[in-house]
């Protein structure tokens, strides 16, 4: 029979991650599935982008660096909050879940290119003229914020995104 194998080379080593991190997040999350809901993070929205993210994030750092060790509504850490904060960010950049709302100077807008496949595009949103319509048009962002992500992911992923 022999010794038994593992092929774990290349695989992240999650008993790295300090057990007070997982525990930090797991009560912030345990709070936010008794206000909100299991999984209610995973729905997406604008408060789950770059910036909503950041600025919940950024509130419990400032609140800690100023000296408040609690949350006033939770009674938790703030620690406990930026942990659960710090991997949503995670989980939702790792999925291509994330709605990105950063500022990108350099950025071209994204092209999307209108086909049999993507007219449901001019279709949905008669603003959009055919063509190539800008990623900053506010038709397209207002559709990012009421359906989320999960069409323009996929369309992205497609044969016809040239972005």
């Amino acid at each position: 029979m022999g010794e038994a194998k593992r092929f774990n080379e290349g695989k992240p080593r999650l008993s790295l991650v300090p057990g007070a991190l997982q525990r930090a997040c797991a009560r912030a999350m345990m709070y936010g599935e008794m206000k909100y809901g299991m999984h209610n993070w995973r729905g997406g929205g604008k408060h789950m982008s770059y910036h909503g993210l950041a600025d919940s994030l950024n509130r419990h750092l400032v609140a800690l660096l100023e000296g408040q060790d609690k949350d006033e509504e939770s009674g938790l850490s703030h620690v406990d909050h930026i942990a659960a904060n710090l991997g949503f960010l995670a989980e939702l950049v790792e999925n291509g879940k994330i709605i990105d709302d950063r500022y990108k100077e350099d950025k071209d807008p994204i092209k999307l290119e209108i086909t049999e496949d993507t007219e449901f595009i001019v279709e949905t949103h008669p603003c959009y003229p055919p063509g190539t319509p800008d990623a900053n048009s506010p038709c397209l962002k207002k559709r990012l914020d009421e359906e989320g992500t999960d069409w323009y992911n996929e369309y992205k992923q497609g044969d016809n995104y040239n972005g």
